[in-house]
């Protein structure tokens, strides 16, 4: 989560002028289909939001969870989850928001 969280707070000052980041790798760019990454202020936003509230889950669940409670796939699951709505809230285009596996709209292949 510091991993996701610490890069996103350094972006504010290249967000703040307004500017819009934006990665894009070729998928399969023999059909011209591309995996697209863009960051402006709102998706900056909701990447804290998510990855905070996540830290705060997982802070909450280390004291909450006896020793008995299957902890590993908690754990897992929801830093599955937060990976998806990471993969949402930064995807810049419909194959990008598919392929996060998140958008239950979208087939499960891209």
């Amino acid at each position: 989560m510091l991993a996701t969280g610490i890069p996103l707070a350094l972006l504010f000052p290249e967000i703040r002028d307004g500017a819009v980041l934006t990665e894009r790798l070729a998928w399969l760019p023999a059909l011209g289909v591309d995996i697209v990454v863009r960051i402006d202020g709102f998706a900056r936003m909701f990447s804290l939001l998510v990855t905070g509230i996540g830290a705060l889950v997982v802070l909450y669940a280390r004291y909450y969870l006896s020793e008995d409670d299957p902890a590993a796939r908690f754990y897992s699951l929801l830093l599955g989850f937060m990976g998806a709505m990471l993969g949402v809230v930064v995807s810049g285009n419909w194959c990008s928001s598919c392929c996060s596996g998140s958008s239950p709209a979208c087939s499960p292949s891209c």
